[in-house]
C-alpha cells in the first residue's frame, strides 16, 4: 500500500513536469505591433535616422561602446528578429547599415574588443550610408 502512494506519487509529479516543458517554435517572427515594415528610405541620412528612430521595432537595443573611439556608441534596430538597421555614431559623423543579421549584431557586442570588431567586419565590409 505504501509502496503504490510513493509510485503515484512519482508519476504525478512527473507527469507535472512532462506537461510545463517549454513548447519550441520554428517559425519566423512578423512585425506584428510594429511600423518598421513601412520605413522608405530616402538620401538624406538625417532624416532616415530620424525615421528609424521614431519608428516601432520588436527589437531595439543601443550600446556605449567608447567615449574616445570610434564607434562610440551603436543602436540596432530589427523588424523580424533576423536582419535590421545599424547605427553607429562616431566623434563628428554617422553611419547607417541596412539588411544587417542580427548575428552579426550580436557578435559586435559580445566582442572582447568591440571597436575592432566594428572595423573588420562592419565598416569595411558594409555599404552604409554617412555623413
Amino acid at each position: 500500500m505504501r509502496l503504490t502512494k510513493y509510485v503515484s506519487l512519482f508519476v504525478l509529479l512527473l507527469s507535472a513536469l512532462v506537461t510545463s516543458g517549454q513548447e519550441v517554435h520554428n517559425f519566423k517572427m512578423h512585425p506584428e505591433k510594429t511600423d518598421c515594415h513601412q520605413i522608405q528610405l530616402t538620401d538624406n541620412l538625417s532624416d532616415n535616422i530620424e525615421l528609424i528612430e521614431q519608428s516601432t521595432f520588436r527589437f531595439m537595443q543601443t550600446i556605449k561602446i567608447s567615449r574616445y573611439h570610434a564607434p562610440n556608441n551603436v543602436a540596432y534596430y530589427s523588424c523580424d528578429g533576423e536582419k535590421g538597421y545599424l547605427i553607429a555614431q562616431e566623434t563628428d559623423s554617422s553611419f547607417l547599415y541596412q539588411e544587417v543579421r542580427k548575428t552579426l549584431y550580436d557578435s559586435l557586442i559580445s566582442s572582447d574588443d568591440p571597436i575592432q570588431f566594428y572595423a573588420d567586419h562592419i565598416k569595411t565590409k558594409l555599404k552604409s550610408q554617412h555623413e
